[in-house]
């Protein structure tokens, strides 16, 4: 009976092939049907977007135009106030003129006084708020109508509020050529007695009376002006259809639109949003969009409408415009109908795609089978006649190339039957052979006798071992104890049924004694439950255990490296905060020593001055470094800075004998003073730590001079340092302290950050100097500093006193500094007596840009970090542009821009730079040597 023969293949793959068609088409028409569909929700989406963002685009365009003129109205302002007072003055000073001439030949001067008086005391403007006032040349108040009070009193000493004497900027303003000009100062408005507002004055000197006349204004007063103007223009603005801008105050006060005077604050929509409330918000937040439903005008029902707003931080104001947004859902509902028809289109035509490409496919796949069965049926008779003889199949008859190659397969199968035979023989003389010679130690063990039966010269080389000596030995002889140990863990994880890791790492014991690091791979025999042999293959990875541990101390330098990357961050950017600090603080206390007479006192502001000198002293040198920046030097002697380190460490130093051996021949060190100072603070840290747990601690401080070198040597008797340690001491983040039990006062607390070395060695080598240590355990440490001696020019003055500053007077200076305390003591000093110059301030880039553009200036102190989005560098740009030849003077706390300052020095000449905290002579020297470098220019060429 003939076995069921079952289905044809060639019926099924026909089946399958027809299958396949139908689903591959019907997928395409449904992909093709989902892309149209999406397609279509995408562009009402973007459609909805975009029309959205155009109208976003439109109000918030609006807006930004109403801002934009307020900014601009507001900046015209002062200009307005100016021209305002300068008109006023002029008028004042034609009719005191009129009335002099007019009556000198017939009247007293007493007379002809009174009547310029009368004249002038009755004269007002700008509802009552605009008055006259003038004062002789002793500060005594002559006119003032909103003080009258004040007549006759000497104002000589009256300041605002900010610190300003009145009557001294008043006189500042009469050095010109024209002896008028403008000042500014703080005074009180008629209607609010006692209130004092920022004012800005006109003021001009009256020669037969040796009168100052002069009247001011209140910008507040104009900026009332300036916002009527704008809501007048704001109420004119219209844009689409129906458009318009509105306005409001932070509290809720409509000053525009629909409901101009009216409290919208708790105004909600249908639903619930607080419309008023959210614009508000937005503005404060740097303006904003906000969606909420509105009622449309001539009596349409509620529709969605958009509106942004932006704020007027200066006169707490909101401004906003809005549109409506209910045309969107038209153009969207005719955009849905037309898809929905171009779907039904497509579904029609993917039908009679479908049958004519279903056709086609039957024929394609009837005349495939056809031929897949007669290959088939030729490989049916070569397997009938194949147990009997071998019989090959023709290729040549076959259509199919897969086919074909099946036929070349079967031919060569008796082929390679016998030729399988030779090569398994040749395989196991081959194995013999790699065993034998490969380069990685191979050996064979067996468990039971506990012995090697088989090693290669490999193994042979690696163990030091001949083949005879590695067969008779125990193997255990060849590891160390821990390898042993892992060995046995190893072992019993395995009979537990757990597989051993494939390659373990072990110690290898040589013959010689030495230990070499190896990788194991083990192939375990097992009989039954029993083990057997095992056979091993080892590599010596001894070089490459040490190239990793290198890696690893790599890895840490560069991780200490990239730590000290941080740091310089933190301390630059801690620097410019720290160092205007210090700046206001040695600025003021110098400020006093030029005014008091009281030697005590003077000696009390001289320690703020020193130990002000020492913060940014130690400011710098963090940065000097963590950003490897170069040292100041000065001329100082070493055996004074040891006396000022000793006195500092006074307490740290109660229970130990210091010893101190000075040279007197050994001259001034011209370096850097904190530097150096702090190299001697780390060594002498370093010996109290050191002499915590001494029964008698002591320290021997000495200094000498050889040769051309000055040296220092600081010696303990301490614990020592390990030799093993003496070469990592100046490493970053190495530290020995905290390794030991300490009891002492200041070792008790302190704690090692690894650092302490690393700067000492760092600074005397940026001192082109070098530092030796000399350590025995139980004994003691002596470290020796050497550093060059450098001839001292004997014109430095050593005593400079302070105060005592060289006149620039006559001057009219730009001054621009964020910090009010600091701009208020450059002004002092720059405007005071002996100086006496004319100093305006800017407290930013943009108060600094309009200045500059309004007035000319003899020279420009700049601040390198200014506040908002015009820094220093942009204001230097801006004046350069207008000014190549104007000397500007850098100052600021932040030491990282160093660099830049020295790159642009080298292009431009009449430029320099001087760092927070400075001392009020040093900034008064340098604008002197600015001053001077711009005369010197116009000596050479006058033209300029």
């Amino acid at each position: 009976m003939l076995p069921d023969p079952g289905r044809r293949l060639t019926n099924i793959l026909w089946m399958m092939m027809i299958l396949l068609c139908i689903i591959i088409v019907c997928l395409m028409v449904y992909l093709w049907a989902e892309k149209e569909i999406k397609s279509t929700k995408y562009q009402i989406k973007n459609i909805r977007t975009s029309y959205l963002s155009s109208q976003k685009q439109i109000i918030k365009t609006q807006v930004k135009q109403v801002i934009d003129y307020i900014r601009h109205e507001r900046s015209l302002a002062e200009k307005r106030v100016r021209q305002a007072v300068k008109d006023r003055t002029y008028e004042a000073y034609d009719t005191a003129v009129y009335i002099y001439n007019r009556n000198k030949n017939e009247k007293s001067l007493l007379e002809i006084k009174r009547m310029v008086h009368d004249a002038l005391y009755s004269c007002s403007w700008d509802d009552g708020i605009g008055y006259y006032f003038a004062e002789d040349m002793q500060g005594t108040e002559l006119i003032n109508r909103n003080n009258p009070e004040l007549e006759g009193t000497n104002l000589s000493d009256l300041q605002d509020s900010k610190g300003t004497y009145i009557m001294k900027a008043i006189y500042a303003a009469l050095k010109s050529p024209g002896k008028e000009g403008f000042c500014s100062y703080y005074w009180n408005k008629p209607e609010y007695p006692g209130i004092l507002v920022p004012k800005i004055s006109f003021v001009k000197y009256f020669e037969p009376f040796d009168w100052v006349i002069g009247n001011g204004k209140y910008i507040v007063d104009e900026e009332e002006k300036i916002k009527k103007e704008v809501l007048q223009r704001i109420e004119q603005i219209k844009y689409g259809t129906g458009g318009y801008i509105f306005a409001g105050t932070w509290d809720g006060i409509s000053l525009s639109g629909p409901f101009k005077g009216k409290n919208t604050l708790q105004v909600t929509d249908p639903n619930g949003v607080k419309i008023v409330e959210e614009l508000i918000q937005q503005s404060k937040a740097g303006g904003g969009f906000v969606e909420y439903v509105a009622p449309k005008f001539k009596g349409q029902p509620p529709a969605a409408k958009i509106s942004y707003a932006e704020s007027v931080p200066e006169w707490k104001w909101y401004i906003g415009a809005g549109v409506y947004v209910d045309e969107i859902d038209t153009i969207i509902e005719t955009k849905q109908a037309r898809a929905r028809q171009e779907i039904k289109v497509l579904i029609i035509k993917s039908a009679l795609i479908l049958g004519i490409f279903v056709s086609v496919s039957f024929l394609i796949v009837w005349t495939i089978s056809l031929k897949i069965k007669n290959n088939f049926d030729r490989f049916d008779d070569f397997f009938r006649h194949s147990a009997l003889k071998a019989v090959p199949i023709d290729s040549d008859k076959l259509f199919f190339a897969e086919f074909k190659s099946l036929a070349v397969a079967a031919n060569q199968m008796s082929k390679e039957r016998q030729k399988s035979e030779k090569a398994l023989r040749d395989s196991e003389k081959k194995y013999r052979h790699l065993f034998k010679n490969a380069p990685t130690g191979i050996y064979e063990i067996d468990f039971i006798k506990g012995r090697f039966i088989n090693v290669n010269d490999g193994m042979c080389k690696f163990s030091g071992y001949s083949e005879e000596q590695l067969l008779s030995i125990d193997p255990k002889k060849l590891f160390t104890k821990e390898t042993l140990v892992y060995f046995d863990e190893r072992f019993r994880k395995l009979f537990r049924g757990k597989p051993p890791n494939d390659i373990i790492e072990a110690e290898l014991i040589k013959k010689d004694g030495q230990t070499i690091s190896v990788l194991m791979a083990s192939d375990y025999l097992f009989d039954g439950d029993t083990l057997q042999t095992a056979r091993v293959v080892l590599h010596d990875i001894t070089a490459l255990k040490q190239i990793e541990y290198e890696k690893i101390q790599a890895e840490k330098i560069a991780g200490e490296q990239k730590k000290l990357a941080m740091v310089g961050q933190i301390a630059g950017k801690m620097a410019h905060d720290f160092n205007n600090i210090l700046g206001i603080i040695m600025g003021n206390t110098q400020l006093l020593i030029s005014r008091t007479l009281d030697d005590k006192i003077k000696g009390k502001l001289d320690l703020i001055i020193k130990q002000t000198m020492r913060g940014r002293n130690l400011t710098k040198n963090l940065v000097a470094f963590a950003k490897d920046q170069e040292p100041k030097h000065e001329f100082f002697k070493m055996n004074e800075k040891i006396d000022l380190v000793v006195t500092l460490m006074k307490k740290d130093l109660e229970n130990i004998s210091l010893k101190r051996s000075d040279a007197f021949d050994v001259p001034d060190l011209l370096a850097d003073p904190g530097m150096i100072e702090h190299a001697i603070v780390n060594l002498l840290q370093n010996s109290i730590h050191a002499l915590s747990l001494e029964p008698r601690p002591e320290i021997i401080i000495k200094t000498f001079r050889r040769d051309d070198h000055i040296f220092l040597q600081i010696k303990d008797n301490g614990c020592g340092i390990p030799e093993e340690h003496l070469k990592s001491i100046y490493t970053p983040s190495f530290s020995l302290k905290g390794s030991r039990d300490t009891t002492g006062s200041y070792a008790s607390i302190i704690k090692g950050t690894g650092y302490g070395m690393a700067n000492v060695k760092k600074y005397i080598e940026q001192h082109k100097g070098s530092i030796n240590v000399e350590s025995k355990p139980d004994i003691g440490t002596q470290f020796t500093i050497k550093l060059p001696i450098v001839n001292k020019e004997l014109t430095i003055n050593e005593k400079e006193t302070i105060g005592e500053i060289q006149v620039c007077s006559g001057q009219r200076i730009l001054l621009v500094e964020d910090e009010v305390d600091i701009s208020n003591v450059q002004y002092t000093i720059l405007s005071d007596p002996p100086c006496s110059n004319q100093v305006d301030i800017a407290h930013n880039g943009h108060m600094a840009l309009d200045l500059f553009d309004r007035n000319a200036y003899d020279l420009v102190s700049l601040d390198y970090i200014l506040p908002g989005d015009i820094n220093g560098m942009d204001v230097y740009h801006h004046i350069r542009q207008k000014d190549p030849k104007i000397p500007i003077l850098f100052i600021s706390g932040n030491l990282e821009f160093l660099q830049s300052i020295k790159e642009l020095k080298a292009k431009d000449k009449m430029i320099d730079h001087i760092s927070k905290p400075c001392q009020n002579k040093e900034y008064v020297d340098q604008v002197n040597r600015l001053f001077g470098k711009r005369e010197e220019a116009h000596t050479r060429n006058p033209k300029q």
